[in-house]
C-alpha cells in the first residue's frame, strides 16, 4: 500500500513522457475525442498530416490541439489528481522543452502540463547553457502565473568529466537566474563498471575526485540561494506570447529538421527574441494560449 508509505516516499519524478520518439504520433482514442472536440471523424481527413491539400492547416491545427488535450487531461491531470488525493508531490520533466517542432511531436504544447505539476521541471544537457533561457523562461512563467514555489533542471548530463567544479557552478548560477531555484544531479551511480562510466558524465559519486571534498559546499550553496529565490517575487513587465499554436498549422513530421522544415523560420525567430531580450536585460513572461 504506497499511500502507508509517506514517510519515505514524497513523491514521483517523470522522466521524458511523450506521444513518441520517432515517427507521427496518434492515439485510438483520439478519433472519439476528435468527434466530440469537432464533431468530425478525424480518419476522414488524415491525410492532410501529410500533404498540403485544401484545408490542411485547420486539420493540423485541431490534430495537435487534441492531441495536447489528451495529454494534458490523461496523463498530466490524472497524476495531479491522484498525488493530491494521497497527499504525494508531482514532479519530473516532460519532453522537449525548446525546439517547436519535436515539442509538438512529443507533447503538443509543454506549459499546460506545468499547471498540473507541484515542482515544475525541465532537462537541460550539456555544456550550452545560454539558450537555456528559452525553457526556463516558459516554466517561471508558469510558475508566476499558478503561484507554485519550486522548479527544478534535470542537469549536468553530457558535460563530461572534463567540466570543472567552476564550469558546473557557473551553468547552476545562469539557471537559477533564468527561473530555476531547484538542482536535479544527473546522476549518482552505484557503481562505473563498464559502460557506466561514459553513461552522460559527469557523475556525482567518490569516483570524482572534488566531489568527497566540496560537494556539500557546492550543494548548501545552491540549497540555500534555492530556498531564497522560492520565497521571492520576480517582477516582470513584459510578456511574450508563446508562438506554438502558429506552428501548429503547418507542422509536419516527414520535414522536421529537413530543407524546408515549415516550422524552423518560427523557431528560429522565437529563439532571436529570447536572444535579444537576453542581450538587453529585458526579463519577460510568456503567455501560453491555452492556459491564457
Amino acid at each position: 500500500r504506497l499511500h502507508d508509505n509517506k514517510n519515505y516516499i514524497k513523491g514521483f519524478f517523470t522522466d521524458e513522457p511523450q506521444f513518441q520518439s520517432h515517427g507521427q504520433p496518434y492515439s485510438y482514442c483520439l478519433e472519439k475525442h476528435f468527434l466530440d472536440k469537432y464533431s468530425q471523424d478525424i480518419k476522414d481527413k488524415l491525410g492532410l498530416l501529410f500533404v498540403e491539400l485544401e484545408g490542411y492547416q485547420e486539420f493540423r491545427y485541431r490534430f495537435w490541439l487534441a492531441m495536447n488535450d489528451l495529454m494534458v487531461n490523461s496523463y498530466a491531470k490524472q497524476i495531479s489528481d491522484w498525488c493530491k488525493t494521497y497527499g504525494y508531490k508531482f514532479t519530473g520533466h516532460f519532453f522537449e522543452e525548446t525546439i517547436m517542432w519535436l515539442q509538438i511531436g512529443m507533447c503538443g504544447d509543454i506549459m499546460p502540463l506545468y499547471k498540473y505539476q507541484d515542482i515544475l521541471g525541465l532537462d537541460w544537457l550539456g555544456r550550452d547553457i545560454q539558450h537555456s533561457a528559452r525553457a526556463n523562461r516558459m516554466i517561471a512563467s508558469v510558475m508566476a502565473q499558478y503561484n507554485k514555489k519550486q522548479a527544478l533542471v534535470e542537469t549536468y548530463a553530457m558535460t563530461g568529466w572534463d567540466c570543472s567544479p567552476e564550469e558546473l557552478r557557473r551553468t547552476a548560477e545562469y539557471h537559477y537566474v533564468t527561473g530555476i531555484n531547484l538542482l536535479c544531479y544527473h546522476l549518482v551511480p552505484y557503481s562505473e563498471i563498464g559502460q557506466g562510466k561514459r553513461d552522460h558524465p559527469e557523475h556525482f559519486s567518490i569516483h570524482n575526485p572534488w566531489v568527497s571534498s566540496s560537494f556539500k559546499d557546492f550543494n548548501d550553496y545552491f540549497t540555500n540561494l534555492g530556498e531564497k529565490l522560492s520565497k521571492s517575487e520576480e517582477v516582470i513587465d513584459v510578456a511574450v506570447f508563446h508562438p506554438i499554436r502558429s506552428a501548429y498549422f503547418d507542422c509536419k513530421h516527414d520535414k522536421l529538421w529537413k530543407p524546408g522544415d515549415p516550422v524552423a523560420p518560427l523557431n528560429e525567430k522565437l529563439f532571436n527574441l529570447v536572444d535579444l531580450l537576453g542581450e538587453k536585460q529585458i526579463n519577460f513572461h510568456f503567455i501560453d494560449e491555452t492556459l491564457l
